[in-house]
């Protein structure tokens, strides 16, 4: 198991809390029912921790690299404004994918700065 994240790194305690039990193997779920927390919160936790550079999106959302890359091209095909949440990629998927999974990629695309590159390549969600 790697060793424990230190509290800091741009982590809340809760946070680093759930990051070092997905660390150790615990599902988002499992992590959830042992904390009394929601997975949604869970989630919201492991994109902390993406957008810290402490854990890569690969880790917690299980989607191959052409589904994030039509994921990505959605993204960008939305107003400005619609980008401060996920809501309208959540809608655009027609609800395909939940919303803590949506925040861990916008998480990691804030980390890389590619989801704000200006790209105006856009391609229908289905």
């Amino acid at each position: 198991h790697p060793a424990p994240t230190p509290a800091g790194a741009g982590m809340t305690p809760t946070a680093t809390e759930s990051l070092n039990l997905f660390q150790r193997g615990m599902a988002a779920e499992q992590i959830a029912a042992r904390r009394d927390l929601k997975t949604s919160t869970i989630l919201e936790h492991l994109a902390q921790a993406i957008r810290n550079g402490l854990l890569e999106v690969s880790a917690v959302v299980n989607l191959d690299e052409a589904e994030l890359a039509r994921l990505e091209r959605v993204w960008h095909g939305l107003p400005d404004e619609e980008k401060r949440g996920v809501k309208a990629l959540y809608e655009a998927f027609e609800g395909r994918y939940e919303y803590g999974i949506l925040r861990c990629i916008r998480a990691g695309w804030e980390r890389q700065g590619s989801a704000w590159s200006g790209r105006t390549d856009v391609v229908s969600p289905v």
